[in-house]
């Protein structure tokens, strides 16, 4: 579901986050940084939730063989 949203987000145009930030922060450098961040945010999440689902099934029986709960996941 998180990806899905990431992946929607994603088609938005930078300019366009940047411009609907604008009325919330005013002009300026501040809603510019907010904007390219939220921007730069959505490969990472992306990235992240891919390397996650990704892990080999070794590695994670190995982390529980050495004390890894479900907890710590």
């Amino acid at each position: 579901m998180v990806l899905g949203i990431g992946n929607v987000a994603q088609t938005i145009p930078t300019l366009a986050i940047i411009a609907l930030v604008f009325p919330l922060l005013g002009l300026g450098f501040l809603p510019s940084l907010v904007g390219l961040f939220a921007y730069a945010l959505l490969p990472i999440l992306t990235n992240t939730v891919t390397g996650l689902e990704n892990v080999d099934e070794s590695t994670v029986a190995a982390a529980r063989g050495m004390g890894m709960t479900a907890g710590s996941d």
